[in-house]
C-alpha cells in the first residue's frame, strides 16, 4: 500500500514537473513570440516612420517644385509652359500662371497700345506744328512778295517821275534853245 502510494506520488511528481517544465517551456515560447511580435510592431512602426518620412519628402519636394514653378514663371513663360506639361496634376497652379501670363501679356499690350497712342498723337501734333510753320513761311514769302512788290512798284513809279522830269526839263530847254536861237537869228 504505502509503496502503491509512493509510486502514485512520484508519478504525480513527475507528471507535475513535466507539466511545470512545459509550463515554463510555454511560458518561454510565448515571451518568444510576445518579443518577436514586439520586434514585428516595432519594425512595423519604423516601417511606417520610414514611408511617413518619404511621403513628407514627397511632399516637400512636391512643394520645392511648385515653388520653382513659379519662380520659372516669372523668369520666363516658355520654360514654365513645358514644366505645366509634365506636371499635370498642378493643373490648379497652372491656371493660376496662365492667368497671370495673360495678365502680363494684356498690361504688355496695354503699354504698347498706350505708346502706340501717344506716338501717333506725337506724330499728329508734329504734323500739325509742320503744317503751321510752313503756313507761316508761306505767310512771309508772301510778305516779301508783296514787300518786294510794292518797291518795285515803288521804284518803277519813281523811274517814271524821273522821266517825266526829265522831259519837261528837255522840253523847256529846247523852247529857251529854239527861242533863243529865233532871236539870235533874227
Amino acid at each position: 500500500m504505502m509503496m502503491n502510494n509512493v509510486l502514485k506520488l512520484l508519478r504525480l511528481n513527475c507528471i507535475l514537473k513535466m507539466t511545470k517544465i512545459i509550463m515554463k517551456m510555454i511560458m518561454i515560447m510565448m515571451t518568444m513570440i510576445m518579443m518577436m511580435m514586439m520586434m514585428m510592431m516595432i519594425m512595423m512602426l519604423l516601417l511606417m516612420m520610414m514611408m511617413m518620412m518619404m511621403m513628407m519628402m514627397m511632399m516637400m519636394m512636391m512643394m520645392m517644385m511648385m515653388m520653382m514653378m513659379m519662380m520659372m514663371m516669372m523668369m520666363m513663360m516658355m520654360m514654365m509652359m513645358m514644366m505645366m506639361m509634365m506636371m499635370m496634376m498642378m493643373m490648379m497652379m497652372m491656371m493660376m500662371m496662365m492667368m497671370m501670363m495673360m495678365m502680363m501679356m494684356m498690361m504688355i499690350m496695354m503699354m504698347m497700345m498706350m505708346m502706340m497712342m501717344m506716338m501717333t498723337m506725337m506724330m499728329v501734333m508734329m504734323m500739325m506744328m509742320m503744317m503751321m510753320m510752313m503756313m507761316m513761311m508761306m505767310m512771309m514769302m508772301m510778305m516779301m512778295m508783296m514787300m518786294m512788290m510794292m518797291m518795285m512798284m515803288m521804284m518803277m513809279m519813281m523811274m517814271m517821275m524821273m522821266m517825266m522830269i526829265r522831259r519837261m526839263m528837255r522840253r523847256r530847254r529846247r523852247r529857251r534853245r529854239r527861242n533863243n536861237s529865233l532871236y539870235n537869228w533874227k
